[in-house]
């Protein structure tokens, strides 16, 4: 069994990874620019850190 760690883009997308494969997935954070895709997210996920933001970012060290 695989265990990964994952930041999750597009909120709106749904996040599926097949119980067959032997691969599991932790959502450390989730990004999204959409506010209603932010907020049905935080609903359904209120202890995973999200961040209302694109993914372009200026530089390393930007992430936090």
């Amino acid at each position: 069994s695989i265990l990964l760690s994952a930041i999750l883009l597009y909120n709106g997308i749904i996040f599926f990874i097949s119980p067959e494969s032997g691969i599991s997935a932790h959502v450390v954070a989730a990004i999204d620019i959409n506010t209603t895709a932010n907020q049905v997210y935080r609903h359904n996920f209120p202890d995973t850190p999200l961040w209302n933001r694109t993914i372009e970012w200026p530089g390393r060290g930007s992430v936090c």
